[in-house]
């Protein structure tokens, strides 16, 4: 199979972790708010599964204690995962992949923090368009 042609489907969204610290203060429109994003990748050969394991902290302007934080669990299956493993048994997803993914999975874990945060006082805080290779893996 070629590596261009990967055939996947999201299995399913598990939150991982999730908490809130109430600021006991309103915040002005358009306030300057920090996202702290991190970005780890697992496999499971077994059941051709790739985990993109994200967790995300915000920051209310230049405070060091996070507003909120959530961990939160793309799991993907990978037909034919097998391809990704090279002749001395090391997994290796391409590069163009490991985008790819991180991208699907921040962009669903932006819905996510949007539901978890709603009703706070960071409902209308949306994590912004981020660069997906910029991202820590």
């Amino acid at each position: 199979m070629n590596q261009d042609e990967i055939k996947f489907q999201i299995k399913h969204i598990d939150i991982l972790e999730f908490s809130f610290r109430h600021p006991r203060r309103s915040f002005p429109e358009n306030s300057p708010f920090r996202f702290d994003i991190q970005i780890k990748h697992h496999v499971n050969l077994e059941e051709e599964d790739i985990l993109v394991n994200s967790q995300y902290s915000i920051y209310y302007d230049n405070d060091e204690d996070p507003l909120g934080k959530a961990a939160i669990s793309c799991v993907y299956h990978i037909v034919n995962i097998q391809q990704f493993v090279n002749e001395s048994g090391k997994f290796t997803l391409p590069e163009h992949l490991i985008t790819m993914f991180n991208s699907i999975s921040i962009s669903t874990c932006r819905g996510v923090l949007f539901t978890l945060f709603r009703g706070t006082p960071l409902h209308s805080v949306i994590l912004p368009i981020v660069d997906p290779q910029q991202v820590s893996n």
